[in-house]
């Protein structure tokens, strides 16, 4: 049951159910078409952690200093993680969200930047 809700609260497995299912209705309509074009958007927000409900993610096109960006329900903000982890705006998360994101950050700061030098070298 947990699984599931993580599944469903993922932007990127929704994107691909929502993709399937119209690949499915394709068929029945006898065209099978590719509709990678549905996953554009979370495609250039790859999210790296979603944890307490808080979704950590780089866009594509990132810029140094190296950071990442957090959504908690449609709030946001963003976190650099060198020289050290701080907050650089925050837009709507409650203080407890903020804290939680923040922490979140000096815990996997080092997967983090890993990701960050693996996707922009």
């Amino acid at each position: 049951m947990g699984t599931g809700l993580i599944l469903i609260s993922s932007p990127v497995i929704l994107s691909v159910r929502v993709a399937e299912n119209f690949k499915n209705i394709a068929k029945t309509f006898g065209g099978i078409k590719n509709y990678t074009y549905l996953c554009t958007k979370t495609e250039k927000m790859p999210t790296l952690l979603t944890i307490f409900g808080i979704r950590f993610y780089f866009y594509l096109d990132e810029h140094l200093p190296i950071h990442v960006h957090v959504d908690c329900g449609g709030k946001k903000a963003k976190i650099e993680l060198e020289p050290e982890v701080r907050l650089v705006y925050n837009h709507g998360l409650k203080e407890q969200e903020l804290k939680k994101a923040l922490e979140t950050c000096v815990v996997y700061k080092i997967d983090f930047i890993s990701e960050w030098h693996k996707r922009f070298g």
